[in-house]
């Protein structure tokens, strides 16, 4: 059924490429009647695909949920789980991308067509259809900067109507959408680059390397700037105090090292002095500050049991998400407080109000490794790490790119990813599981 519904896709939108364009170039009147139904039934089928992709989506958390409960069965449901995700990589891929792909030439005609009629609203449309698959699509960011340059010529002449608002909109695209590839890192020095933290007093990347037991330090420009050991054991997390000290997860080691931004060891904290006696979920993955209290993302020995928890400095609570889900990711912002899902893809948020989390009604993208805050919005490294999304915090799809190469060469698959504003421009800072490390402007 599912393909079904794909071959009717393709065959509509190549019947309106072959329709209306010409080398990019035709006239259309977007009321025509046959256009709209075209149109119309498109997102019909494809509303059906995301029914199907939801019906992948249950299946899998139920699978997720048994594996969990009864470990007897294991083995035989992760078989059929692997190829239900897979399933849903493929929907996934259809709704985020491919169906957008398919209509980039008409969206681009029609784009061009609206802007040369100065209705620019229709315009704005149809090139954000092209940004949410190709966020640097040349063309689009080519009329859009040839539009404002025009539109600041014009803008001491009162017969033109109020060009604030449409020089804003033209302002905000670019920024919303631009996503660029700024600098491959590659280093003999790394063997399995994980976590990443910018230190705001050094300007440095901090990078945690569990196989060398090591924290390596670097520029931003890629330069190496040497290592911190304090007798590691697959260290993990990391993340900055008030008084900009560097505190580091010691997975193995089951221990909070906490050190100056030059490097030297100021102090230790075993975890066993923050949760109750007794406790198994002793090794710390992920942590932060958020409103005075430090929040924790523990493990067991095995890493499958997983506890979310706070400590004020005296009492410890223990958050409840979830059973099912296998935490993996922990990012505060000034204001917001985040925690992520690896297998259901489901993002938390932090409600103060009520002391709990809640969920982000976010569309949930299995295999999300890792996730940044920038700005308001939110960049998942999702589907094993091989697709970068952009949502807004109330769910909305920003833009999607499904196949990494696009954005960066020779990357397959990302790992990790922080984001940093440095000089009042946000930076993204990318790990992978092949020894590199990457600078992204986002």
């Amino acid at each position: 059924m599912l393909k079904q519904y794909k071959r009717e896709l393709n065959r509509l939108t190549s019947s309106l490429i072959k329709k209306h364009s010409s080398e990019y170039k035709f006239s259309i009147d977007p009321s025509e009647k046959n256009t709209a139904q075209q149109f119309e039934r498109i997102y019909e089928l494809n509303s059906k695909i995301q029914e199907k992709h939801e019906n992948l989506r249950i299946t899998s958390e139920i699978l997720n949920q048994s594996c969990l409960n009864n470990f007897r069965y294991d083995r035989y449901n992760n078989l059929i789980k692997k190829s239900i995700d897979k399933a849903l990589e493929k929907t996934a891929r259809f709704i985020f991308f491919e169906i957008f792909q398919n209509l980039l030439p008409i969206n681009q005609a029609r784009g061009d067509y609206f802007l040369d009629q100065a209705d620019f609203e229709n315009a704005f449309s149809s090139f954000k259809n092209i940004l949410r698959i190709d966020p640097n699509n040349k063309h689009v960011h080519s009329r859009l900067s040839s539009l404002k340059r025009q539109l600041s010529k014009e803008c001491n002449n009162r017969r033109k109507p109020d060009i604030a608002p449409i020089s804003a909109e033209i302002t905000k695209l670019s920024q919303t959408y631009r996503f660029c590839h700024l600098l491959t890192v590659k280093n003999k020095n790394i063997r399995f680059p994980t976590h990443l933290l910018y230190s705001k007093k050094t300007g440095e990347i901090l990078i945690s390397d569990p196989k060398c037991n090591l924290i390596h330090k670097f520029k931003i420009n890629g330069h190496y700037c040497g290592n911190i050991s304090h007798d590691f054991k697959e260290p993990s997390g990391m993340f900055e105090d008030s008084n900009n000290n560097i505190w580091i997860c010691d997975w193995g080691n089951s221990i909070l090292k906490i050190i100056n931004p030059e490097g030297k060891l100021l102090e230790k904290l075993p975890v066993t002095n923050i949760v109750p006696k007794g406790s198994d979920i002793l090794h710390p993955r992920f942590g932060t500050f958020f409103k005075n209290n430090l929040f924790l993302l523990l493990t067991d020995k095995g890493n499958l049991k997983r506890s979310l928890i706070s400590f004020d400095g005296n009492n410890t609570k223990y958050y409840s998400i979830n059973s099912a889900e296998l935490l993996n990711d922990l990012k505060a912002t000034e204001k917001d407080l985040f925690v992520s899902c690896v297998i259901s893809g489901r993002i938390y948020s932090y409600d103060s109000t009520s002391d709990q989390f809640k969920q982000l009604p976010i569309n949930e993208t299995p295999m999300m490794y890792s996730f940044a805050h920038v700005d308001g919005n939110l960049i998942l490294i999702t589907y094993n790490g091989k697709s970068i999304l952009k949502f807004n915090l109330n769910g909305n799809l920003i833009f999607a790119k499904m196949d990494l190469n696009d954005l960066i060469p020779e990357c397959s698959q990302l790992h990790m990813v922080i984001s940093s504003k440095i000089d009042n421009k946000n930076y993204l800072f990318a790990s992978d599981s092949n020894k590199n490390w990457y600078v992204l402007s986002a």
